[in-house]
């Protein structure tokens, strides 16, 4: 009985990434022919995310009772994260079936609890014990690619966002907390591969890092329907963050030694041997990226003044400040 205990847990393994694949293909099928129908059938498409969300969540435990010390609990973080974004998931669809939902509404507290989730999960795999020194570039490295990025996300996206609205003080906080918590996720995960290039050289973080960036497109996406009142299930935005659920499950899958894909190991090799090139020259230049991008950002609203102007000066003289405390 014991020797078959493997099996039977590679068996749950791809039952789990089957059902996480079909609701996919479901939210897909939703896309391609979209129906108009009664609050049933909105409440069906709000709770198909469910199993998606779910399965993933018990696939990275399982990933996390196979991995060992960090990797242990970086996968029992981004289990607690997608068991967070299910309880989310369920609270809305309840909220919008007996129309008292609001924006924001107590289902934003288990989705926005999310991100702090995953960016813990990240740190016990990138931040890996450094010199005070180099722990202090890796810091401030992360703050000038967020606000860096966070000028841009602003200039490009929120600002018009939030201004067709005229929303409350909480409104407009939850409304940033979405996106900017996805971009420091974004900025932990890419500062962290950047410094310890060896511990993400796999395709399954790769993948993490994947469902991060679409996490980041659906909550754009998200808060631009909303703001025009546009939003409904079923649409480009749940099929956005149902690929990132995907994304995650793929890599969770892929810590089970039991897999024999052999184009999968070839693919591991290869990254492990690209990566860390890639990574030392995004270290050299990223930074100098973020300046150049900020300049670029704040002569355009130097010449043509808008109501962001300021925050936008701000940021780029701030982000060239922090560079150059960086190369000091």
């Amino acid at each position: 009985m014991m020797q078959k205990l493997p099996a039977v847990r590679y068996k749950t393994d791809g039952l789990l990434l089957g059902i996480v694949f079909l609701t996919f293909l479901i939210q897909i099928f939703w896309l391609l022919f979209p129906e108009v129908g009664d609050k049933r059938h909105e409440l069906v498409k709000l709770l198909a995310l469910v199993p998606i969300y779910l399965s993933t969540a018990l696939l990275c435990l399982r990933a996390a009772r196979r991995s060992l010390n960090e990797r242990k609990r970086a996968w029992t973080f981004f289990a607690l994260a997608f068991f967070s974004w299910t309880v989310g998931q369920v609270l809305y669809a309840y909220l919008a079936i007996h129309d008292v939902l609001t924006y924001p509404s107590l289902a934003e507290v288990a989705f926005l609890a999310f991100v702090p989730m995953m960016i813990l999960g990240f740190v016990q795999i990138g931040m890996t014990p450094q010199h005070r020194t180099t722990a202090l570039v890796m810091l401030l490295d992360v703050v000038i690619v967020l606000i860096a990025s966070g000028a841009g996300y602003w200039n490009l996206f929120l600002a018009e966002t939030l201004q067709q609205g005229h929303p409350s003080p909480l409104v407009t906080a939850v409304s940033i907390a979405y996106p900017f918590g996805d971009l420091l996720l974004l900025g932990i995960l890419t500062v962290s591969a950047m410094w310890n290039p060896h511990n993400f050289a796999a395709l399954r973080l790769l993948l993490l890092g994947l469902g991060s960036l679409l996490f980041l497109l659906g909550d754009t996406l998200y808060q631009d329907q909303l703001a025009e009142g546009t939003y409904q299930a079923g649409q480009v935005v749940d099929l956005t963050w149902a690929g990132a659920a995907v994304a995650v499950a793929l890599a969770a899958a892929l810590t089970s030694k039991r897999h024999k894909f052999k184009r999968i190991l070839q693919l591991d090799a290869a990254i492990a041997r690209i990566w860390p090139r890639i990574a030392t020259f995004m270290r050299e230049t990223m930074v100098y990226a973020a300046v150049v991008f900020a300049i670029c950002l704040a002569l355009v609203h130097f010449f043509k003044p808008d109501a962001a102007a300021n925050g936008v000066m701000i940021a780029t003289t701030v982000v060239t400040l922090l560079a150059l405390l960086r190369q000091g």
